[in-house]
């Protein structure tokens, strides 16, 4: 068994998050909190999210609400507010953290009055500091915390390198994770599956639609499936456009019922389905 520089035997993380190179500072044990802190995984692929009218996810775990962002060619993220209140740049958790945590984080080219919040159970948003350019380190405690955030104010934007989240009252040197352990990591809540040319087999059922199976081990709650313009091969071999009736997480698989009303299909036929492109479970 082999050990980092400073890790102690007995303390390996949890399981879903064991510590990595990234949580080895100096030899010092620094768990880091947060999932793609420094935005390198970008399953959905795109340089630009323009959610100035709605909220969504953008780079992994990352969500904005009303606000544009965008993956810039060193890998920071600008994040702009074009509308007249402030709006939140931010990561929720899934669950409820408390205790003493330490932040730090690297920005540049702020405009406007840029923040740094919480959000405690119940709905209260408590502040934790403004932000200047450069890196900025704060400490807390939180008697419950949702998410951590970053406020930009109307007509505001900020550039952000990395945001770091620790146990305690230090805020450790920044280690940027290597991308395959934080894209494993990152799959834990969202899994891509097809897209675009690709597709996933499915089967036709006697008396029956049609399933679809995802194997999907590693998922840390129940997933839902993101999917656009379904579409099925029947026997006639062409696409055919359908929609999705259920699906269902059982066992580290998601069964996904397909209607196979409109398609040429024979029972215990396999078929190829495309258009589900990820599996989520990133809270929202």
């Amino acid at each position: 068994m082999s050990i980092l520089k400073g890790q102690l035997e007995t303390d390996k993380g949890d399981a879903l998050f064991p510590r990595t190179s990234a949580d080895m500072v100096e030899g010092i044990n620094a768990k880091q909190l947060l999932l793609n802190n420094d935005f390198q995984v970008n399953q959905r692929g795109q340089n630009i999210y323009d959610y100035t009218n709605k909220s969504g996810h953008t780079v992994d775990m990352w969500l904005a609400s009303i606000l544009k962002v965008t993956v810039l060619s060193d890998d920071w993220v600008k994040v702009e507010n074009l509308h007249t209140a402030g709006h939140y740049f931010q990561q929720k958790f899934g669950f409820l953290r408390k205790g003493k945590y330490a932040v730090a984080l690297n920005v540049r080219n702020i405009k406007g009055n840029v923040s740094l919040h919480y959000e405690q159970e119940g709905g209260s948003v408590i502040k934790i500091g403004d932000l200047k350019n450069g890196r900025n380190e704060f400490t807390f405690t939180a008697s419950t915390m949702k998410n951590i955030a970053i406020n930009v104010p109307t007509n505001g934007s900020v550039e952000i390198e990395y945001i770091d989240l620790f146990d305690g009252d230090t805020a450790f040197h920044h280690v940027k994770e290597l991308y395959e352990i934080e894209l494993l990591r990152c799959q834990t809540t969202l899994l891509p599956i097809c897209s675009g040319e690709n597709f996933i087999p499915c089967h036709k059922m006697i008396g029956g639609g049609l399933y679809a199976y995802v194997y999907a081990p590693n998922m840390i709650r129940n997933p839902k499936l993101i999917s656009s313009n379904i579409q099925v091969m029947d026997n006639t071999g062409k696409f055919k456009n359908t929609t999705i009736i259920s699906s269902m997480y059982i066992g580290g698989y998601v069964r996904i019922e397909i209607t196979s009303n409109g398609l040429s299909v024979d029972p215990k036929m396999n078929y190829a389905v495309r258009g589900i492109n990820f599996l989520t479970c990133e809270p929202i």
